[in-house]
């Protein structure tokens, strides 16, 4: 699942470079992407910690 999001993410890289190499907001615009990815990348984690938090709680209320 990770190489998917790694691949999806070099995809975005190579189309951005071939659309403007030389343009001077190129650097701070790949910035702000990533910058964005690792938001989505941080939720993402976040998420998957929750719904194993209210797995294991679930399963303790099967038990009491």
């Amino acid at each position: 699942h990770t190489k998917t999001f790694y691949t999806k993410v070099r995809q975005y890289q190579e189309l951005s470079e071939i659309d403007k190499p030389n343009d001077i907001s190129f650097g701070s615009r790949m910035g702000k992407s990533a910058e964005i990815l690792c938001k989505f990348a941080a939720i993402a984690e976040l998420m998957k910690i929750v719904l194993e938090i209210l797995k294991i709680l679930r399963l303790q209320n099967q038990f009491d």
